[in-house]
């Protein structure tokens, strides 16, 4: 199951940085297209993402419960990344359900309100959140060796990226 929810992290976050960059660009007004299905199957795989690590949540916890091993540091960590996962899970679908329509009756970002807007800023920030607290244990369980050298340059491409989107939600409304 752990494999599995590792390999839905990987294709998540290839999806949801896609969709950063093309919404961006879409906010700041090139003519680009970001496709609804695809956001759609993201939501589908964060969903199941999100059912997967609460099953593999509650078994650690029954596990700790046994054992009666508490690490409180690491169990810092371990609840930052739950709480910005059901965070995530929370405004994933607000940011959904917040999209305006078009006259063409789609969904589209440009046409959300100001609160759906912060829904997707805050969105935008916590998955940065979790996704740079959750490289480190990604890239070992991919089995990569040398990552304590990759992992600044994806920390920043994730950052800078998060914050593009968050940028141009504020640069939309203020046009």
């Amino acid at each position: 199951m752990r494999k599995l929810n590792t390999i839905l992290a990987v294709v998540i976050t290839i999806l949801f940085l896609d969709h950063i960059v093309f919404a961006a660009l879409y906010l700041m007004g090139f003519p680009v297209k970001v496709f609804g299905p695809m956001a759609i199957f993201m939501i589908v795989l964060v969903l199941i993402h999100g059912v997967l690590s609460m099953v593999l949540t509650i078994n650690a916890e029954k596990t700790g419960m046994k054992t009666k091993a508490r690490y409180n540091k690491e169990n810092r960590t371990f609840w930052l990344r739950r709480t910005t996962g059901v965070l995530i899970l929370v405004l994933v679908l607000f940011h959904f359900y917040a999209m305006g329509r078009g006259s063409d009756g789609i969904p589209r970002i440009a046409h959300m309100g100001m609160p759906g807007s912060l829904a997707t800023i805050l969105l935008a920030l916590s998955v940065m959140i979790h996704i740079n607290i959750n490289l480190e244990p990604l890239c070992i369980s991919l089995g990569i060796r040398n990552y304590r050298k990759l992992l600044p340059v994806l920390k920043v491409l994730v950052l800078v990226l998060c914050l593009l989107a968050a940028a141009a939600v504020i640069v939309r409304h203020l046009r």
